[in-house]
């Protein structure tokens, strides 16, 4: 299964950092962690 994520963001929680992706693609087995951030 493959994914279109529109407004992606990269959150790094060690850091308490966000990285603005835009759209992706997101390939089957590279998708490990997918949560609701509450935007």
């Amino acid at each position: 299964m493959n994914l279109v994520l529109d407004d992606a963001e990269e959150i790094n929680v060690k850091k308490n950092t966000r990285k603005s992706l835009g759209r992706i693609l997101l390939k089957g087995d590279n998708i490990t962690l997918m949560m609701n951030t509450g935007k």
